[in-house]
């Protein structure tokens, strides 16, 4: 009798191996948020930058009667330095808004516009402090005597003396925003028109000293 074999036994099969994991991936941080006083110091800086690399020749310019030459009271540098200030210090809560990033392009457009205003206003006289430009047109209007020495205390129907801040500009400055009126101060002006027969600076002085105010003759001898 043949001996009855030994049973064959089964392949060992072999686990399926664990799936690798997935590297997980890390989640993109959220950028810093950016305050408004960094965009503002940013906008200023960008603006800056053009203006001190920007070419002023023939910016600044006021006419002579024969012709426009560069005004030698306006300065690019003065400039600059005066949109800084504004943009960064300002008066009171009011500022220069430059754009509220680091793109210079909003910013110099507003500047622009700005000194649009001032060459209108100023430059093109080449003139700092206001002209006596009451006339006799505006005589006629307001009343008074033409180029009268008044025009220092308010021209057209103004009262300088009697201007008043507001309520909301004293409590930024703590009470207070404008000087008290000094009745013996004594100040003239560091510019006037210069046109022919143009009146001569603005002054003011206490009754005191000018009891009565003079006038200005520009058709009379000089």
């Amino acid at each position: 009798v043949l001996p009855t074999p030994a049973p064959t036994l089964p392949a060992t099969v072999q686990p399926t191996p664990a799936p690798t994991p997935a590297a997980t991936e890390r989640p993109t941080p959220a950028p810093t948020p950016t305050t408004v006083g960094e965009a503002a110091s940013a906008a200023t800086e960008a603006v800056v930058a053009r203006l001190e690399a920007s070419d002023s020749t023939g910016v600044f310019m006021y006419d002579t009667g024969n012709g426009w030459i560069e005004s030698d009271i306006y300065t690019w540098p003065d400039m600059i330095k005066a949109v800084q200030l504004m943009a960064t210090t300002g008066v009171g809560s009011a500022k220069l808004w430059l754009g509220d990033s680091d793109d210079p392009r909003y910013g110099l457009v507003n500047v622009a516009a700005f000194l649009a205003q001032c060459m209108q206003e100023t430059i093109q006289y080449n003139a700092c402090d206001e002209n006596n430009w009451s006339d006799g047109a505006v005589v006629q209007e307001a009343g008074g005597s033409a180029y009268s020495t008044t025009a220092a205390c308010g021209q057209l129907h103004q009262s300088y003396q009697d201007y008043q801040c507001s309520a909301e500009e004293d409590a930024e400055a703590g009470g207070q925003m404008a000087c008290d009126v000094d009745p013996d101060m004594e100040m003239r002006a560091t510019t006037q028109a210069s046109w022919y027969g143009a009146p001569p600076k603005l002054f003011c002085a206490p009754k005191s000293k000018v009891p009565k105010a003079p006038r200005w003759d520009p058709t009379g001898p000089w």
